[in-house]
């Protein structure tokens, strides 16, 4: 029943359910192995054809939506093997979501000297990122400071 749900959603408003599992909101590490594969499925299941378009997003174990209302710019195909980059844009701003495959090697972030402490990359919860690489199997991490090589 909970497959053809998903599948009816998905095909009528191109979003993905994530189950409201009650072990997916026991803490932050059981919430983000929750969440992360379907927004990594979502994010995969992007076309050529999506770009330009606003995104329907994702709705995760908590009932918030993932990426809804970006206008997705297109994947970022010029990055080490293991790493997964797309770039975004949220209103006028541009974002990067990327994630880095558990046998791939990390990943540096872009620094911004505008965006001061902590940072400019988070978690799919919010939390912020404190790495200054992208570190294998660590999930998606959300990039506010966009670096120009990757526009």
């Amino acid at each position: 029943m909970v497959a053809r749900l998903v599948l009816i959603c998905f095909a009528l408003f191109g979003c993905v359910v994530v189950s409201g599992n009650q072990d997916c909101n026991t803490n932050l590490d059981a919430w983000l192995d929750c969440n992360n594969p379907p927004v990594i499925a979502y994010l995969n299941s992007l076309r050529v054809s999506d770009i330009g378009k606003s995104l329907k997003g994702v709705v995760l174990s908590d009932n918030t939506l993932a990426l809804a209302g970006l206008t997705f710019l297109g994947q970022v195909n010029k990055v080490p093997s293991g790493v997964h980059l797309f770039l975004f844009k949220q209103g006028e701003h541009p974002v990067a979501y990327l994630w880095v495959e558990k046998d791939a090697k990390e990943f540096e972030l872009p620094t911004c000297e505008e965006w001061g402490p902590p940072g400019s990359a988070h978690v799919l919860s919010g939390d912020v990122y404190t790495w200054d690489a992208a570190q294998p199997a660590h999930g998606v991490i959300q990039v506010d400071c966009v670096a120009k090589l990757w526009e």
